[in-house]
């Protein structure tokens, strides 16, 4: 079969409209994701940017700190925090 054949030439046809399709379906799934990690309460995370977080709770277990943390003590320093759930 020669390149210049009109089967050839409807072959590579469908091949792009098949990259085509599947790009438009790349990004349409892409702009669904966003979308729901964007929308709370959607299975997705709320939205925080912006916001002031909640403060810490004064009950419970604090491990290597003399007293319960506040986010004002904590303003400006780099915080790693780990929760565990015992239950």
């Amino acid at each position: 079969m020669e390149p210049s054949s009109p089967s050839a030439k409807a072959g590579s046809a469908s091949h792009w409209l098949l990259v085509a399709l599947l790009g438009v379906a790349i990004g349409a799934g892409i702009i669904l994701i966003r979308e729901m990690i964007d929308q709370p309460g959607a299975g997705g995370a709320r939205k925080l940017t912006g916001e002031t977080p909640p403060d810490f709770p004064a009950s419970g277990t604090w491990i290597n700190a003399q007293k319960p943390l506040d986010l004002a003590g904590l303003r400006g320093k780099v915080v790693f925090v780990h929760f565990t759930f015992v239950g």
